[in-house]
């Protein structure tokens, strides 16, 4: 069964992706497969570095820092989305479900339906609240059952109207605070609660302080916790609430600084009241957002800190307070002025290392840039890095690397270490710089370099990265061949088929498409490659013999119909469409026409159609990659024609017969429908010069088919 893999990048373009708009990541774009990046990019690696996205950035120091490696399955993902991707390079979303995955079903956690609510609480405090009734004996049944009612139907409230904010408690819960509501004090308690919640989850903030302060020396040991807990998340939610405008928008300046400082004392009253309370982790949480409304980013900052310390780095907590710490802290003006953490530190002095545009686009996707750092001031951080010297080294070959280019200094701060079993994060980190260094220098060991860093590149990501540096010092020294060898290194067939793709010549294409390559689809992949190649170069003859490569049964379409995964139409040479109105014969037959006579007419036009009919013009097999990225130094021989270039010679070649010099002109204007802009390859053509196309066509061909069926010039 043909699948997908060995088509990656194939239709690259095309498979562009979102990444989640964030400040520290991008908007959808297509992946750059190279090592370096200082800009800001789509995807991240797992090499730390100035362009990843600082959540991966800060995500790998903490796991480095507590010992664990990058380890996990690689995600299902849309193969369209791989395809751009491959095994190399990931987002934020990808990396969390590697390191983090959920259990089948519930990938988008418990409490997924009122994510980004007040309610996002209420079924897990829900089973909290249900579980310490039934704990309190002096509740009865009937008490109980009314509790879980008033329950039910909070959940419903919640159901029905998470995120809106009436102001008022909800009908029916007022009830539960009368006296006469339930048979005891303390069910009475219970229900109190309740409606507190109701009052909460509604946005009534008066009315859900009243209710939970009342609470403060219940008789239920879980309610008075629980009570003064909502009564400092009740603060808060007040104060935040006034930063929002009429249209929903958050403005953190706008936040009553008054009631920002109470939901601060009423936060800290419950953490030095229950300093092993049920909610402890909840409530640092919620303290730091209110330090966050203050602006007090010293405060953020040692809070932060303090944080990082304590979070477990194999739960997905660590990743949600990255993602807090991100959104909340690190791009702000407060963090600038802060003293960091070393790991925050890192973070931000890796972000100050990027390049950014500095202009419109910055703006446009509401990044704000800390200035860039100096040598002198990372020099001057040295004693902040006295326990993590390897960091603090890593760091300064960056910023030699990236913002000096200093690429032997490079290689002094980063000794040689590429002949370990295992690396850490940090440790694969700073090897692969020191190739990135190597390859900067021309050094003739960088090859040797890569291949025993292969040896320990055993955490997931890490052999494909390692590999890509291998390809490209093989494609920079012109021997792509190497790649393909039997005893080839590289076996990722992302990085494989980049190289069939964009770097291949004829020999390397042929030797794969006719040999034991990795997989049927790399076989497939070669021949697709090396047949469009020699028909776009006028080889009709080889073109002719190498379609023998191609499987009679292969696929004609560029996509799985029925799964959709992207596919190598190999088939479209033997199977493919050849005429729909101009009468063409089978491929094989123009071909032969073709190698007798190059400038054959009906030759170059059916050769023509069959570009148009089956997808070919402006091939992606014919975009420019990004320099020095994989796939970027093409070496296939000779000059590709765009079919644009049939037409303008048929046109005025002499002796062409009548009818197929009008359908050259009929192709030459459709080239521009119907939008205008050229479809066929090649340079542009003037307007003006279509009209005269157009003119000849209708005047002087009008009696002809072609001339008859011509309505309009674009």
């Amino acid at each position: 069964m043909r699948g997908w893999l060995a088509l990656a990048g194939l239709l690259a373009g095309m498979a562009a992706w979102s990444a989640p708009a964030s400040a520290s990541t991008e908007m959808g774009c297509g992946t750059v497969w190279t090592l370096e990046a200082q800009s800001r990019l789509c995807a991240s690696r797992v090499v730390i570095g100035p362009g990843n996205d600082t959540r991966v950035n800060m995500l790998l120091l903490l796991r480095d820092r507590a010992g664990l490696p990058v380890d996990g399955d690689y995600p299902q993902d849309d193969p369209w989305y791989v395809a751009d991707l491959g095994r190399t390079f990931f987002d934020w979303s990808r990396l969390t479900r590697t390191l983090y995955p959920q259990p089948e079903g519930d990938a988008a956690g418990p409490d997924n339906a009122f994510g980004g609510t007040r309610c996002q609480s209420v079924e897990q405090g829900g089973a909290e609240f249900l579980a310490a009734a039934d704990r309190n004996r002096r509740i009865n049944a009937r008490d109980r059952a009314r509790l879980a009612a008033g329950r039910a139907a909070l959940l419903a409230y919640c159901q029905a109207n998470a995120g809106s904010d009436s102001g008022a408690a909800p009908d029916g819960f007022a009830d539960m605070v009368m006296p006469s509501a339930f048979s005891s004090d303390v069910a009475r308690e219970f229900g109190i609660y309740v409606a507190g919640a109701a009052s909460f989850y509604a946005g009534d903030w008066r009315g859900a302080k009243a209710r939970f302060g009342s609470l403060r020396n219940a008789h239920d040991p879980w309610v008075r916790e629980a009570a003064r807990y909502m009564e400092a998340r009740n603060a808060l939610g007040e104060a935040a609430a006034t930063g929002m405008d009429d249209w929903g928008y958050f403005n953190q300046s706008q936040a009553n600084d008054m009631l920002t400082r109470r939901s601060v004392s009423e936060l800290t009253a419950y953490l030095d009241a229950y300093p092993a309370g049920r909610y402890v982790a909840s409530a640092r949480g919620l303290l730091r957002r209110a330090r966050w409304l203050q602006g007090e980013g010293e405060q953020q900052a040692a809070a932060y800190g303090v944080a990082l310390g304590r979070v477990d780095a194999a739960s997905v907590q660590a990743a949600e307070l990255i993602e807090e710490i991100d959104d909340k802290f690190l791009f702000k003006p407060a963090a600038r002025q802060a003293r960091l953490d070393p790991l925050l530190l890192a973070t931000m002095d890796l972000l100050r290392m990027r390049r950014s545009s500095g202009g419109e686009e910055d703006d446009y996707y509401g990044v704000d840039y800390p200035p860039p750092l100096a040598a002198a001031e990372l020099d001057g951080q040295q004693a902040m890095f006295a326990e993590q010297p390897e960091l603090y080294a890593f760091l300064q070959a960056n910023h030699a690397f990236y913002v000096a280019q200093d690429y032997r200094r490079v290689l002094q701060l980063l000794p040689d270490d590429a002949r370990r079993t295992s690396y850490s994060p940090l440790q694969f980190s700073r090897q692969v710089l020191r190739g990135m260094a190597l390859a900067r220098l021309h050094d003739r060991n960088e090859v040797g370099f890569w291949r025993e860093l292969l040896g320990g590149a055993s955490a997931i990501y890490q052999r494909p990265t390692v590999e890509l540096g291998l390809a490209l010092a093989w494609e920079r020294a012109g021997q792509v061949e190497r790649v393909f060898a039997e005893d080839s290194p590289i076996t990722d067939l992302y990085t494989r088929a980049i190289l069939l793709q964009h770097s291949a010549g004829p020999e390397v294409l042929r030797t794969v498409a006719r040999g034991e390559a990795r997989t049927g689809d790399e076989r497939d992949l070669a021949a697709y490659v090396l047949v469009y190649r020699e028909l776009r170069r006028g080889q009709y003859a080889a073109a002719r013999q190498d379609m023998a490569l191609t499987p009679a049964d292969g696929p004609t379409l560029r996509y799985n119909p029925d799964t959709y995964e992207p596919q190598a139409p190999v088939g479209v040479y033997l199977n493919g469409r050849t005429s729909d109105g101009y009468a063409c014969p089978a491929l094989t037959d123009t071909l032969a026409r073709l190698a007798r006579n190059a400038r054959d007419v009906q030759g170059r036009l059916c050769l023509g159609d069959f570009f148009r009919l089956n997808g070919f013009d402006q091939s992606e097999l014919d975009w420019a990659r990004d320099p020095g990225s994989l796939g970027s130094l093409a070496s296939y021989p000779g000059e590709a024609s765009p079919r644009s270039r049939y037409y303008a010679d048929i046109i005025i070649q002499p002796g062409v017969p009548r009818e197929d010099r009008a359908y050259a002109l009929y192709r030459a204007i459709h080239c521009y429908a119907p939008s205008g802009n050229n479809t066929c390859g090649g340079e542009e053509v003037e307007e003006s010069q279509r009209a005269a196309w157009f003119r000849r066509l209708k005047n002087e061909f009008g009696n002809t088919r072609w001339g008859q069926e011509a309505d309009y010039y674009w």
